[in-house]
C-alpha cells in the first residue's frame, strides 16, 4: 500500500471523527461518479488528508518518543521516497505509454507510403487501454486501425467490452501463425490490406512467430522494418 495513501487514509478517518465531511465526501463522489477516473480526481482531496494525517498523527505520535530528530529523520525519508516514486511513474510513463520517435517515424512513413484507404492490423503485445501505438496511430499515420479501443468507449454498438476482446484476440495471433490472422478477420468480419508489428514486445526475440509465417508467405510482402516497427503488405 502507498504510503502517502496510509497517510491519506489516517486524515481521512480523522476528519470523519471531526465530522468535517467535505474531503471524504470528495473522495466518495469521485468514485460513485466518475468510477474510471476516480483515482485521478481524487488526487488533491488525498494529498490534503495526507498532510492531515502527517501533521495531525504520525509526526506528534513520533515526537512523543522522546527522539526529537526522529521526526525530522522520518521527514527526510518521506520526501525521499516521494521524489523517487515521481521518478519511477514519469519513467514508467515515457518507456511503456509514450509514443517514442522512431515509431512515430514509422506512422509517418505509413501516411506518406501508403494508399489512404489502407487498413492496419497493429499487434504490439501490449494491454488494450495502455498500447499507445495503438491509441496514437489512427491520428498520426492518418489510416483505420480496427482493433484500436480508444475511443470507442463511448460509442454503444458494438460494445466496448467486444472490442477489448477484439484486441486481445488480435494481440494473441503475435505467437501463432497466419491462420489466426485469418481467422480473427473472419471472426470479427474485419478487413485489412497491412500488419504493423512493435518489435521491442517480442520477448527478446527479433522476430515473432508470426512475422516469421508471413516473411514464408508470398501473400505478404515486407514493406519497412527498423529495429522497432516492421509492417507487411497483403500482395
Amino acid at each position: 500500500l502507498p504510503l502517502l495513501t496510509v497517510f491519506g487514509l489516517i486524515g481521512f478517518f480523522a476528519s470523519i471523527g471531526r465530522k468535517d465531511w467535505l474531503l471524504p465526501a470528495w473522495i466518495i463522489a469521485s468514485h460513485l461518479i466518475e468510477p474510471r477516473s476516480a483515482p485521478l480526481c481524487v488526487c488533491i482531496p488525498l494529498a490534503i488528508l495526507s498532510a492531515q494525517g502527517l501533521a495531525e498523527f504520525v509526526l506528534p505520535a513520533l515526537e512523543r518518543t522522546g527522539a526529537k530528530r526522529l521526526a525530522a529523520v522520518f521527514l527526510g525519508l518521506l520526501l525521499a521516497y516521494s521524489i523517487a516514486s515521481a521518478l519511477s511513474v514519469t519513467s514508467t510513463v515515457a518507456r511503456d505509454i509514450t509514443v517514442q520517435p522512431a515509431e512515430r517515424e514509422a506512422m509517418q512513413w505509413v501516411e506518406q507510403n501508403t494508399p489512404s484507404e489502407s487498413i492496419f492490423l497493429v499487434l504490439t503485445n501490449r494491454l488494450p487501454l495502455r498500447d499507445p501505438i495503438s491509441e496514437w496511430f489512427p491520428v498520426l499515420a492518418g489510416r483505420v486501425s480496427p482493433a484500436t479501443v480508444y475511443g470507442y468507449e463511448w460509442i454503444a454498438q458494438p460494445p466496448f467490452a467486444f472490442r477489448v476482446d477484439a484486441y486481445n484476440s488480435l494481440q494473441a495471433c503475435a505467437s501463432q501463425n497466419v491462420d489466426c490472422i485469418d481467422a480473427w478477420s473472419a471472426k470479427y468480419e474485419v478487413r485489412f490490406t497491412h500488419i504493423l508489428f512493435s518489435n521491442l514486445q517480442n520477448k527478446g526475440l527479433s522476430a515473432s512467430p508470426l512475422q516469421i509465417r508471413l516473411e514464408q508467405d508470398p501473400a505478404y510482402q515486407l514493406v519497412y522494418q527498423t529495429p522497432e516497427i516492421s509492417i507487411y503488405q497483403q500482395r
